[in-house]
């Protein structure tokens, strides 16, 4: 039989992982580090686990430990920006033909209206980098989620690796029911001619 007290640690840190991979979602650092703390004084306090002891007796392995771990979250931060910058791009992209081609119907109509002398005011970007740089964060600006990624880079790592693959899930799983629908409309439409 297993005692309570192990199961109890199980569950409260199975909620407390949880809690985290939320947390790192959000990107909410603040509330990131409050929980941290707070389970390390759960555990200090209901399983007896001398945690802040231990850091008092080997400080040098702590901050070593630490320096490493810090150093594995700068690294995946710089890929979790390069990553992030690149959806923001890819977005803008998307954004910005949709832009030019209701510029193109804006200049369209502006000309017809100049011919009766009605006025069109409008933006004119040129270029999609002028586009996209207007919608960009800027890592000044962006502290408080590259800290997240740098201080929870495990679970900000997991919920970014799962994240994308739960998209590509659903991504397949709507094309697939998509080529049945398909297949039911060209079936239908095969008996009828």
């Amino acid at each position: 039989m297993i005692p309570f007290v192990s199961v109890a640690g199980i569950i409260i840190t199975a909620l407390f992982f949880i809690w985290m991979l939320v947390a790192s979602t959000y990107e909410t650092p603040i509330i990131a580090s409050i929980s941290f703390i707070v389970y390390l004084a759960l555990v200090q306090f209901f399983f007896s686990v001398p945690i802040f002891q231990i850091t008092m007796k080997h400080p040098e392995t702590i901050l070593c430990s630490f320096a490493i771990y810090l150093f594995v979250g700068i690294v995946w931060s710089f890929l979790k920006w390069w990553l992030y910058i690149r959806r923001k791009v890819e977005n803008s992209k998307i954004l910005y033909e949709d832009y030019k081609k209701i510029q193109t119907g804006i200049n369209d109509r502006a000309q017809q209206a100049k011919d009766k002398q009605i006025a069109y005011a409008h933006i004119n970007i040129e270029s999609f980098q002028q586009y996209a740089k207007r919608d960009l964060p800027e890592a000044k600006r962006s502290v408080s989620i590259i800290s997240v990624w740098i201080l929870y880079w495990p679970f900000s790592m997991i919920v970014s690796l799962f994240e994308d693959l739960l998209k590509k899930l659903v991504k397949e799983i709507v094309i697939a029911i998509r080529k049945v629908y398909d297949a039911i409309t060209n079936k239908v439409l095969k008996s009828a001619g």
